[in-house]
């Protein structure tokens, strides 16, 4: 088996759960913008590599693994990447939408405000790196 994903958009594995050294069980998933949207199946596999991908200014990367055995879809599992992903989502937004129901709107911000609001926007990329940090420890690129 072999996922790709640009900025993540594709097919990946998700909710990786580590069963004995090296193998894991995971559920593979459709996602649009690194956000779980569709799942498809899940897999006993043991992750080999994954490559980062650069065609000029489109960046993404592929994973490559052992397909060990197909598991049936859990309910509960899929019900927890949603959660998940929504936890995500207003962790990765709410300083954004904090700081900006604050920001001052009958006068010129401070730079000190200019850059809150710029951390707050910045903040996505941060939790998508750590989450990203994860899925590379596991198919071994740091």
């Amino acid at each position: 088996m072999k996922l790709f994903r640009f900025y993540g958009t594709g097919t990946h594995l998700l909710d990786y759960r580590e069963v004995s050294p090296g193998i894991y069980e995971a559920s593979q998933w459709i996602s649009l913008f690194f956000v779980p949207i569709i799942p498809l199946s899940s897999w006993k596999v043991r992750p080999k590599k994954s490559s980062p991908i650069n065609l000029g200014s489109v960046v993404g990367s592929t994973f490559n693994l052992d397909v060990l055995e197909r598991l049936p879809l859990s309910g509960g599992r899929v019900l927890r990447t949603y959660a998940m992903a929504i936890t995500t989502v207003a962790i990765a937004i709410s300083p954004f939408l904090v700081v900006k129901a604050h920001f001052p709107k009958d006068r010129k911000p401070t730079p000190l405000e200019v850059a809150t609001i710029m951390l707050a926007a910045a903040w996505p990329v941060g939790v998508l790196a750590m989450i990203n940090r994860r899925q590379e420890r596991i198919y071994g690129r740091q």
